[in-house]
């Protein structure tokens, strides 16, 4: 296309796709002749485009077209134009390896070590993508070869970390300090030895590289890791070789306490263990909490791994700082097939960790499985082996809410109404954690549905407190009783108040007596009011509960406890249903004396004088509400009591006004009660 070929009226800067010009388009994929055509036609040199903000010269770099970033810097173009993360045309030359788009760059004058938005230079970009031609373009210029990035990485980090030799090489022969730590402490031999792949000119010669360039083969970072710990967990069976070649440590421990052992174990490796081990490594150290590698290997389920350490000679029945074994540890997170190496090859089925659990007992857990249970009980494990808290492993399936792990204890001989130390039975446990389904099962199987445990409570009553609604139903289908007390004279629908709306409905529907009274004659509704929901106290109150039953501590109503507790919302529904506001407790007190101390009571009080409440009550010391609010409330609540008319210069039985309570009133802030008091007196 020649210079005079742009058609005439023509927009030169017209946005295609993702708001590229023409320019874009001829920056990456033309000629000299094109750009220049186009810039002599108004084209703007420094058009962005909308996903990253880059120029036309960004576009050129990226493509390695030379002869139009030539055009472009001739034509003016900012050569050290910055896209959406700081990127330059430089940094997108490296990256995209393009080495003789890099010289030219260079010899433009761009700025060499220039930072994108996360610190990286344009070396740090060639480095990582391992292009050793452009590395040596960069160190011909002069750059700065350790630069670190916002995280502290060189670009030797960078290509380490990528496991190409060859560029490690170059930028090591250019200077790049080989020990190097970024902000974690980590060298670049830490992130060569973690390469797992050789696929990017191999992880052994890197290494190597590192190494014969100075870098410390025991370097450890802020955790205390050495590069062979990066090996061991990350990297492959030849840096681990090469490192062991080069005398690393093979039994150093982290700041955990952790060997490099111990992260092949749980990468379950077993190249790198064999490895280790024939290098003289320790199979039984242990880490930080007492666990030795065979823990390890035994918790992430590799059988393999297990046999290996075994046959070097780990301890199959070592302890831990809590007295668990490698076969506690398959049992709660391993498999079947670790369970049956661990025990062939001698581990003890029945062994006891402090809190006296077995290894079924861990294996009844959430994260066990009814296969590792199986693999347990048909090596001969005990079915009915208990803790020191009394509780069987059906006892902590029940918890976990397993029916299958239920199911295979108890074809196996669970006894399903094993007491606990608190006299729980399965079925409580389920009741508290399980589902519905786990429930039946135990139900099913023979379980005694109103078991009572050492504070009288059946399996309902836990549900009611703990469970759901669906748990609920399901003891009630089997035949729980609805109406039975507790010790302290509980029904479930009590327990049940504090929860959820869903659980109280199930109930009521179910038969419970909406207004039974508990051993201090109090309703579930002066339980729901006093800490329940509000959707809570609406079932109990549409199910006909008596809003004004007064219980025997201090002759109380339900009113009282919401307005002592402070829930307006509750407090509302109350009224609404007919609460008697000016009731009296055995202090008489009102529910407004109750609003007045609750704290930020002014919705409340509000809410009571709107339903015809005394605002003048007196106890039995003469105090009316206002004496209360200044005593022990806040200035909200005083200031809605006296809006309402309290009486300022009431006296009680003492002659005191409520001004004069306020001075004891530890709530009082920047005499914020005195003001709102004062204020009043002077109107």
């Amino acid at each position: 296309m020649s210079k005079n070929a742009w058609l005439p009226g023509a927009n030169v800067d017209a946005h295609g796709k993702q708001g590229l010009t023409p320019l874009h388009g001829a920056a990456a994929e033309g000629t000299a002749e094109t750009v220049e055509a186009l810039i002599d036609a108004g084209a703007q040199i420094e058009a962005r485009d909308e996903e990253y903000g880059k120029t036309p010269l960004h576009w050129a770099a990226a493509r390695g077209n030379i002869e139009t970033v030539a055009a472009l810097v001739r034509a003016g173009a900012d050569a050290d134009a910055r896209e959406k993360y700081g990127a330059t045309p430089l940094h997108v030359a490296a990256q995209n390896g393009h080495a003789e788009t890099v010289a030219a760059l260079v010899e433009a004058g761009v700025e060499v070590n220039a930072h994108d938005d996360h610190g990286l230079t344009p070396l740090h970009r060639a480095a990582e993508e391992g292009n050793a031609e452009t590395v040596a373009a960069f160190v011909k210029a002069g750059v700065e070869i350790n630069q670190q990035d916002d995280d502290a990485w060189t670009p030797l980090h960078r290509a380490a970390v990528r496991g190409n030799a060859e560029t490690v090489a170059a930028l090591v022969k250019a200077g790049a300090d080989a020990n190097a730590r970024e902000e974690h402490g980590a060298t670049p031999l830490h992130w060569a030895a973690a390469v797992h792949s050789a696929a990017r000119g191999g992880t052994a010669e890197t290494v190597a590289a590192l190494i014969k360039s100075g870098a410390q083969v025991e370097a450890q970072n802020r955790s205390g890791r050495t590069p062979l710990h990066y090996a061991a967990q990350y990297g492959t069976t030849e840096a681990v070789a090469a490192l062991i070649k080069s005398g690393a440590d093979i039994g150093i421990h982290d700041k955990e306490g952790w060997t490099p052992l111990h992260l092949a174990a749980v990468r379950s490796s077993v190249e790198i263990v064999a490895t280790l081990v024939k290098a003289g490594a320790g199979v039984n150290p242990r880490e930080e909490y007492g666990e030795t590698p065979l823990h390890w290997a035994a918790a992430d389920g590799m059988a393999e791994t297990v046999t290996a350490l075994v046959k070097a000679g780990a301890e199959v029945n070592a302890r831990d700082d809590h007295g668990l074994t490698p076969l506690h540890r398959a049992a709660e997170e391993g498999t079947a097939e670790t369970i049956a190496a661990l025990i062939d090859a001698g581990a003890q089925i029945e062994a006891r960790a402090e809190d006296g659990a077995a290894p079924l007992h861990w294996a009844a857990t959430g994260l066990g499985t009814a296969e590792t249970v199986a693999a347990l009980l048909k090596a001969g494990a005990e079915v009915n082996m208990r803790d020191e808290n009394g509780l069987t492993p059906l006892h902590r399936a029940a918890e976990e809410g397993s029916a299958e792990t239920v199911a295979t204890l108890i074809r196996a001989g669970a006894d399903v109404s094993a007491w606990g130390k608190y006299s729980q039975t399965s079925l409580h446990v389920a009741a508290e954690h399980g589902t519905a389904e786990t429930l039946m099962a135990l139900v099913k199987a023979g379980a005694e549905i109103d078991a009572r445990d050492d504070q009288g409570k059946t399996p309902l009553h836990v549900a009611a407190e703990h469970g759901t609604a669906e748990t609920v139903a399901a003891l009630v289908k089997a035949g729980a009783e609805v109406n039975v007390h507790d010790r302290f004279g509980f029904t479930p629908l009590h327990r049940a108040a504090h929860g959820t709306a869903e659980t109280v409905a199930a109930l009521i529907k179910a038969g419970a007596e909406v207004d039974a009274r508990d051993g201090l004659d109090q309703t579930p509704l002066h339980k729901a009011a006093a800490q329940g929901t509000v959707e809570t106290v609406a079932v109990l109150v549409e199910a006909g509960a008596d809003v004004n039953a007064r219980g025997k501590l201090f002759s109380l109503t339900p009113l009282h406890l919401a307005a002592g507790y402070g829930n307006s919302e509750i407090v509302a529904v109350l009224i609404k249903a007919g609460s008697d506001v000016n009731m009296r407790d055995n202090f008489d007190q009102a529910p407004m004396h109750m609003a007045a101390v609750a704290g930020d009571a002014a919705e409340i009080v509000a809410a009571l004088i709107k339903a015809g409440a005394d605002i003048e009550a007196r106890v039995e010391d003469g105090a009316t509400p206002l004496h209360a609010a200044a005593a022990e409330g806040t200035a909200e609540t005083v200031a809605a009591l006296v809006k309402a008319g309290a009486n300022i210069r009431a006296i009680d039985n003492d002659g005191k006004l409520p001004a004069d309570l306020a001075e004891d009133n530890d709530k009082v802030k920047d005499h914020d009660i005195f003001q709102v008091l004062d204020a009043a007196r002077r109107e």
